[in-house]
């Protein structure tokens, strides 16, 4: 019985090693973008995207866009409308306070559509993000943060 025990446990530790590994990834922040939250040279524990998950307001996500890989916090999703204004941003005729450009923006409005985030890093300064590229396609989409600050 002892040794049908250990078997099952041994069993379960090298399943959900494997799930782990399969599900899950360590990325390292490169670019100041993301900070305070997230600085250069931190790591973060990233789960891998999937057909069936939705991102919402808030979720820190890593995408490609224009053959790079990014680190961005998701503030607007389907649905929603994105106005750049006189370099400040709007969802939903509501000012996001710290929004604004730190260069200057183009005057653009959005109304996201399905499978579609508007992306801003937390360092709004130096951030290029949807502010000057636009909304985000979620087939773009490779992992949501879960755990950073190590």
């Amino acid at each position: 019985m002892h040794k049908i025990v250990r078997n099952i446990l041994i069993l379960l530790t090298v399943i959900a090693i494997g799930y782990v590994l399969y599900n899950y990834e360590v990325v390292k922040v490169e670019g100041e973008s993301m900070a305070p939250a997230m600085a250069s040279g931190d790591y973060a524990i990233a789960q891998k995207s999937s057909e069936n998950r939705q991102y919402h307001f808030n979720d820190i996500i890593v995408f490609e866009h224009d053959g790079k890989t990014l680190i961005k916090r998701v503030i607007a999703t389907a649905g929603q409308e994105v106005e750049i204004s006189d370099n400040k941003v709007y969802i939903d005729n509501v000012e996001f306070v710290g929004g604004e450009c730190g260069d200057p923006c183009k005057n653009e409005s959005y109304v996201l559509e399905d499978n579609e985030y508007f992306v801003m890093g937390d360092n709004i300064t130096i951030s290029t993000d949807s502010r000057y590229f636009g909304p985000i396609r979620k087939k773009n989409i490779r992992f949501e943060i879960v755990y950073y600050g190590f």
